[in-house]
């Protein structure tokens, strides 16, 4: 079966096939999966394929198969396409996807994996969206953090809240991906791109969703407290990276040492609020707020102590 066709009759019935079969792949049959597999292996080799699977793992408005694809097959379509990203994504290697592919599923990937509300499928795509920037980025995908950051910039309110959470965890593991890499020319890169996107993150979003979810707590607004401090958690762990890792220099800037000035006033209060949460009645009190509030303050703290292992000159004005 070709996957490269012209007709949109042809393309549909392509990505519903693909489609059942993905299904097959989810079946508690061992040999209904192993049959699956191996026609999904075959397919590999077809023209299309790989941006036939991108489709299939997001909400793809318009598209007659999105109403019937089932969490699962989205779901698997992520995976797939994730694994498949290590055989056929590598520069000069043999099995390499033509440019065009690769085009192909980073337009689709960055056009609509924010339509995404299954966590679960949100956090496959998201690891997608790292994997894809740490070779592409920026030389073949100049438009991605341009874009995320545009999008994340028009989430101005918090009937936003959800689509904001997505857009941070997709930024976050492409942060963190970028981090990782170790050309001198690469962190010198990451670099000068903490330098654009550092105080947005942490003024305008770390900050304020902090504030907020403090204030939520003290005023009983656990669903929204909730939601704020989930977000803020995302934007830690790539401001993380980015004070740590994207910043040679910390002491000599007065952006970066403000936000570990916060970062430690924040800390604080987190603990003491930990305190009183978990001193308090009722058993809302000690759910899911607290462990979240936990998560929060291991990863602040986590932070620190990265900076002090890799910039402890940057705490000597602290002392």
């Amino acid at each position: 079966m070709a996957m490269a066709t012209g007709t949109a009759t042809t393309t549909t019935a392509v990505e519903q096939l693909v489609a059942q079969t993905l299904q097959a792949a989810t079946n508690p049959s061992h040999e209904i999966v192993q049959k699956a597999e191996a026609q999904l292996s075959e397919w590999e080799q077809q023209p299309g394929f790989f941006p036939t699977i991108a489709r299939l793992s997001v909400k793809l408005p318009g598209s007659a198969v999105d109403a019937e694809v089932a969490l699962k097959v989205r779901w698997m379509a992520a995976v797939y396409l994730k694994n498949g990203i290590e055989r056929y994504w590598r520069p000069n290697s043999r099995q390499e996807l033509p440019a065009e592919q690769k085009q192909q599923i980073r337009d689709v990937l960055l056009q609509h994996y924010d339509a995404e509300e299954v966590p679960q499928v949100a956090l496959q795509v998201a690891v997608l969206f790292g994997r894809l920037a740490r070779t592409d980025y920026p030389r073949f995908w100049p438009d991605l953090l341009p874009t995320l950051m545009k999008q994340l910039q028009a989430c101005s309110s918090e009937t936003d809240a959800a689509l904001q959470q997505r857009i941070l965890l997709v930024l976050h593991y492409v942060i963190k991906a970028l981090a990782s890499r170790r050309l001198m020319a690469e962190q010198r890169a990451f670099e000068e791109l903490g330098s654009q996107i550092f105080s947005y993150l942490a003024w305008d979003i770390w900050a304020t969703l902090t504030g907020r979810f403090l204030q939520q707590v003290k005023s009983g607004e656990e669903a929204q407290a909730l939601s704020a401090l989930q977000r803020a958690y995302i934007v830690m762990r790539s401001l993380r990276k980015l004070i740590v890792y994207g910043c040679s220099k910390p002491y000599k800037s007065t952006d970066h040492m403000n936000f570990v000035e916060q970062l430690f006033q924040r800390l604080r209060q987190c603990l003491e609020l930990r305190y009183e949460l978990r001193m308090g009645p009722g058993p809302a009190r000690a759910s899911q707020l607290i462990s979240e509030l936990e998560r929060f303050i291991l990863k602040m703290m986590i932070a620190l102590n990265e900076l002090v292992e890799r910039h402890s000159i940057s705490f000597a004005q602290l002392v």
